[in-house]
């Protein structure tokens, strides 16, 4: 394990196969990089897996924690319910716009989905299922929403300061790469003074330096 977990991860598989199982924390887990059992757990049956392991017990009446409501920690019914709402704040066209911060792309994103909910319900409201009515709930609190920005901060904070970090080492120790990544940067960038979504999109050979650094060093297990 002083290695690192993805690397104790690698020597399981070697020993063991591509699917194996161990214990996390005294929980049984079992760990896969089968490519067929991935698609049907992370896509095809996603349903059936969609909540995380509960290493973080929630307590219900501690309804103002930031930790307890962020969506990574939620499951079922309350997961689905955060995770809809914020998704089409994601979504490449919200990206491309310029809003000040994440919070801001957030808030703006779930106005638009509450938007979206008013007019179902002022057109379906007469043949909307007692039960449904009786369980739904649209949209997320303010604390929810802060727990969000809090988990994207606290989650992206560290993990790509680490990956930066090891993008420069891998530069420094490779310059013709360096040079490829300059050269690229000079061709879609120039001398514009600001760079936007669209030219992000076309550093594709800075992208694969990225996603193979992220697979040679990972900073984050699992």
């Amino acid at each position: 394990m002083k290695e690192g977990m993805h690397i104790f991860d690698m020597k399981l598989k070697e020993k063991y196969g591509p699917t194996y199982g161990t214990h996390v924390l005294g929980k049984p887990d079992l760990a896969s990089s089968d490519l067929e059992i991935l698609r049907r757990v992370m896509v095809k049956d996603f349903s059936h897996f969609e909540d995380r392991v509960d290493f973080i017990k929630v307590n219900p009446k501690d309804d103002y924690s930031l930790q307890l409501n962020a969506l990574s920690v939620k499951t079922g019914d309350e997961w689905r319910r955060i995770r809809n709402t914020i998704t089409p704040a994601f979504t490449t066209g919200k990206i491309k716009r310029k809003y000040q911060d994440f919070f801001q792309l957030l808030i703006n994103a779930i106005d638009d989905e509450n938007e979206i909910n008013q007019q179902d319900k002022d057109v379906d409201s007469d043949i909307i299922h007692e039960e449904i009515s009786k369980t739904k709930k649209n949209g997320i609190s303010k604390i929810e929403l802060l727990a969000q920005s809090w988990i994207v901060l606290v989650a992206g904070y560290e993990t790509t300061a680490f990956t930066l970090q090891m993008v420069i080492y891998i530069i420094s120790k490779i310059p013709e790469i360096q040079e490829k990544m300059r050269d690229e940067i000079m061709e879609v960038i120039g001398d514009k003074t600001e760079i936007d979504y669209d030219d992000i999109t076309k550093l594709k050979y800075i992208n694969q330096v990225v996603q193979e650094t992220l697979r040679m060093y990972p900073p984050a297990a699992r």
